[in-house]
């Protein structure tokens, strides 16, 4: 056994991970690993010991294959195999050093190690995630479960409590119990803060109408939540009780009961009769166990409701941030309609609008689901106030008429309305307006997210106005950044960019190059970690240097050695970059070269074969202490080099899978097999159609050869 530790180690003491590289790692959630091509483990971080219940120095030499179960460990070399040649994510079931299982989310990507390729891994415990699934599926089951036959001779819920909808549920199973016992009028009240609320009836159109809200002091129901047990009477008109409204509705006989869910009232269930009619023992007990059963049901589906409506409302709220924060541009025609249009599908309204307040009046300048000609109809403030959410908005269901929202239009109008104010940094942008035609309750969960909408594009709002000034600097000082040299004695260059995003095109990528003495030429490609002003500031900051230190030696890694060194004195500057320079006699094609963090280079002969050159040296900006090392070769003539940005090789398809340096060596032996010219073209056609069009990450492609 000792020896066999110390094989193990005398493998991984290679590959020991920096001070620095240990402390980001470790301030990691997820456990990620460091495995060889045969899958030993050659590092770890410690979430990954506390994850697997491993000390790190048991853990750092057991194989990967350690940690699976037995039924996932068939394929686990393809995946090793996928992941070294580019990446891969995937599901499997871990072990922990107890022999527990656990599910995990694996994401692994091929690296450069110091003795050769190997994979890193970030492994998720998705426990939770596949417990939230299986909580849901449960509730789905206990619903469908509650939907069966009540008892064979209630015949309450035969077909009624299956796979029905909330509305078709209540109707059917209150029904079919309203025919079993021959009443006239059935009636369910449920309880809303101090208060019943009338959510289904039948029969009862005129003394209980749907949405009646009941104080609990009040009526026949109130005295039976106060009672907390089934109350029958006979006769009303015998009934020492005043109950005006059921007797003026003609019921002479009247049967209640409380229904509890969880030893708190959830509602009462009425049931009447135009006739005195008698409940017998047998029907009384019949009622109460439908009622037991109904209000399982009822709360079951309110439950599920409720879980689909948050993913309902969650997925259109991670849409509009998606959509918001992608452009920055929530005034552009294009973008305020889909900005509306999410919100109405979020929060099911027929009509979501925006105004401006403008002195005295609202103007409402961009609507979804209403008619056209109304985009110029003005609302006085009074009429806003009165339609804002307040803390009344409950108490009302949330709803007011529209004061004076007529324009002749064809169309329907919205009967009821809720505006919100759209408000951020102590100002107001505007006010969103909630439509509807139908006459229902705004529950808390929806007022809730319609305040989160609100406040989502009101912060929008608020950083577009910051984001314009500095996007306008950004760009500008990027445009400069990417200005280069039309020609270079000695080297033909060929280049490309694409921001990922049209609207926020203040990318981190760049490139440049420049003459130096004795017929040399330098190359920079580098990838700054960040957008906007900041990334275009450390851009400037890295080429700058690279240039000034270019002049000053021969070698590449010292000159990323200083710049390295200018990046942790300029602390305010929190980013980091991969960067790869070279330095090419254009005499004899010698070029050296330093590949700090940045994926390899490809050199691509004239036969169209394709290699990547070798070497990894640490990124630029995270630690002071690095040391980078020089590589070299001899460039022949009829040779081509292509440099890249990682946007290159980490774009992914519509089922996830990564470009990867597969792909980039296959465009581009294709590119060259065929004569092609333009190589950044042809890849970034290739890499486009790859990803159908969506772009994760920004681009840049440099091409040279000598000249």
């Amino acid at each position: 056994m000792e020896s066999d530790l110390e094989a193990r180690s005398s493998r991984v003491s290679s590959l020991p991970m920096d001070a620095r590289s240990r402390d980001v790692l470790d301030c990691a959630r997820d456990a990620v690993l460091i495995v060889d091509a045969s899958g030993t483990i050659l590092d770890a971080n410690s979430s990954a010991g506390e994850i697997y219940g491993y000390p790190l120095h048991v853990l750092i030499g057991m194989s990967i294959s350690d940690l699976r179960t037995r039924e996932t460990r068939t394929g686990m070399q393809e995946q090793l195999g996928a992941a070294l040649q580019g990446g891969i994510l995937f599901e499997a079931a871990h072990l922990r050093s107890d022999g527990s299982t656990f599910p995990v989310e694996v994401s692994s990507r091929g690296v450069d190690l110091a003795h050769g390729r190997g994979v890193v891994s970030v492994i998720r415990d998705i426990t939770r995630r596949r417990h939230n699934e299986a909580e849901r599926e449960r509730l789905i089951s206990e619903l469908a479960t509650s939907n069966q036959h009540l008892e064979g001779l209630l015949r309450i819920v035969s077909g009624a409590l299956d796979h029905a909808g909330q509305e078709r549920l209540l109707a059917e199973t209150l029904e079919t119990l309203a025919e079993v016992v021959d009443a006239d009028a059935v009636v369910l009240l449920e309880r809303d803060q101090d208060a019943l609320v009338v959510t289904y009836q039948r029969g009862a159109s005129s003394w209980a109408p749907t949405g009646l809200r009941v104080p609990e002091e009040q009526g026949f129901a109130a005295r039976i939540a106060e009672a907390g047990k089934p109350i029958y009477v006979a006769s009303l008109s015998e009934s020492p009780w005043r109950m005006d409204i059921l007797q003026s509705a003609g019921i002479r006989s009247v049967f209640g009961v409380p229904m509890f869910l969880g030893g708190s009232l959830f509602g009462v269930l009425e049931l009447a009769w135009w006739s005195q009619h008698e409940v017998s023992v047998a029907q009384s007990t019949m009622i109460q166990l439908a009622a037991s059963r109904i209000t399982l049901a009822v709360a079951n589906a309110r439950l599920f409701e409720r879980s689909r409506k948050v993913q309902v409302m969650s997925t259109a709220l991670n849409e509009l941030n998606v959509l918001v924060n992608g452009s920055l541009h929530l005034t552009d025609m294009l973008n305020v309609p889909a900005v509306l249009a999410i919100v109405a599908e979020g929060l099911d309204c027929e009509s979501v609008a925006f105004g401006t307040v403008d002195e005295a009046t609202l103007t409402i300048t961009y609507s979804h689901g209403l008619d056209r000609r109304r985009s110029s109809v003005l609302l006085t403030l009074e009429a806003v106030k009165a339609l804002e959410l307040g803390d009344s908005a409950l108490a009302t269901g949330g709803w007011v008429d529209i004061p004076g929202f007529e324009d002749g239009s064809a169309h329907p109008r919205p009967r009821k309305m809720l505006a919100v104010p759209v408000e951020a940094r102590g100002e107001r942008f505007g006010v969103m307006l909630l439509g509807d035609s139908e006459e229902r309750r705004l529950d808390e969960l929806t007022l809730e997210y319609a305040k989160r909408f609100a406040d989502v594009i009101a912060q929008a709002l608020a950083n577009s106005e910051d984001f314009a000034s500095e996007h306008r600097i950004a760009e500008t000082l990027q445009e400069a950044l990417l200005t280069v040299p039309a020609s270079v004695r000695g080297v033909a260059f060929e280049h490309l960019y694409r921001s990922a995003t049209v609207n926020t095109r203040v990318g981190g990528d760049f490139y440049d190059w420049f003459e130096l003495a004795r017929g040399r030429v330098g190359l920079v490609i580098g990838d700054v970690s960040g957008k906007g002003l900041e990334a275009a500031i450390l851009t400037s900051v890295i080429k700058d240097t690279i240039r000034a230190y270019a002049h000053e030696t021969s070698s590449p890694a010292v000159v990323m050695k200083r710049v390295n060194h200018a990046l942790g004195r300029a602390a305010r500057l929190p980013e980091f970059a991969s960067a790869f320079f070279a330095v090419i006699n254009t005499r004899d094609g010698e070029m050296t070269y330093c590949s700090a963090g940045h994926p390899p280079a490809v050199v691509l002969g004239k036969d169209g074969s394709a290699r990547l050159l070798p070497g990894a040296s640490p990124i630029i900006g995270v630690s002071d202490d690095m040391e980078y090392k020089d590589q070299r070769l001899v460039l022949g003539r009829d040779e081509t080099v292509v440099l890249y940005t990682d946007g290159v090789t980490e774009s992914r398809d519509g089922d996830g899978r990564f470009f990867g340096e597969d792909g980039l060596i296959f465009s581009l032996e294709a590119a060259v097999s065929s004569g092609a010219n333009e190589l950044p073209s042809v890849l970034m056609d290739d890499v486009t159609r790859f990803a159908d069009g969506r772009l994760s990450d920004d681009i840049a492609i440099v091409s040279l050869r000598l000249a």
